[in-house]
């Protein structure tokens, strides 16, 4: 009976061990080649000439799908404001014509790498291309109100949108099929954009693997 023992209780640090291998291999079968759709919320700064940076409520929807070390993204988001920016005009009393701007959408996508994991957590990193829409642009009468140029609307319509490339960095808490996660993306400035200052969001959320993204597994 006291050999029996001793041999159950050696043996339990092996049955450990190899529990917890079968749990790491579970967790990787179930982030690798997979589908991963989200939700997110936050914050994104705008800035305009006419007004300092300021942080603008963001929501968001995102589709990412995995392989081993690296994968795709796919994002959209809308950030809500309301903000004056400013475009050129000779006819306005200092030169420049007001402009009223409500909304910022932005589709986005980029390859994520995903250089190392430790247990549930996985830091990633990407780079891609972004498209960024105005939701709407209202041009306003300045001090004087001179009239509006013929021509300018289609300028400010011009100025509403921009492409990019956009930086993306976050990390992710993975537990089955569910990821907890935080991430900041990067839009550099641009003087051919109403929002002519950089554009960073920080936002968090949830991801779930809806399955395999390898045909036939």
């Amino acid at each position: 009976m006291g050999r029996t023992r001793r041999r159950l209780l050696a043996a339990i640090p092996l049955l450990l061990c190899l529990a917890a291998t079968m749990a790491h291999a579970q967790q990787e079968q179930l982030f690798r080649n997979s589908w991963f759709w989200g939700l997110h919320a936050g914050t994104t700064a705008i800035g305009t000439p006419a007004h300092s940076t300021t942080q603008a409520g963001t929501v968001g929807a995102e589709w990412m799908i995995t392989r081993t070390d690296g994968g795709l993204y796919v994002s959209y988001d809308q950030a809500s404001f309301s903000r004056t920016a400013g475009i050129a005009d000779p006819s306005a009393s200092n030169g420049t014509r007001p402009v009223a701007l409500h909304d910022l959408r932005t589709v986005s996508i980029g390859g994520v790498a995903f250089p190392w994991h430790s247990g549930h957590f996985r830091p990633y990193a990407g780079l891609g291309y972004a498209l960024s829409l105005i939701g709407s642009a209202d041009i306003q009468p300045d001090s004087l109100n001179t009239p509006v140029p013929s021509g300018l609307g289609s300028t400010v319509d011009d100025a509403r949108s921009r492409s990019s490339v956009f930086a993306l960095a976050g990390a992710q808490w993975q537990i089955s099929r569910t990821a907890i996660f935080a991430q900041a993306s990067f839009i550099p400035s641009s003087s051919q954009f109403l929002v002519t200052k950089p554009i960073t969001s920080i936002t968090a959320g949830v991801r779930y693997n809806f399955g395999t993204s390898i045909a036939g597994q």
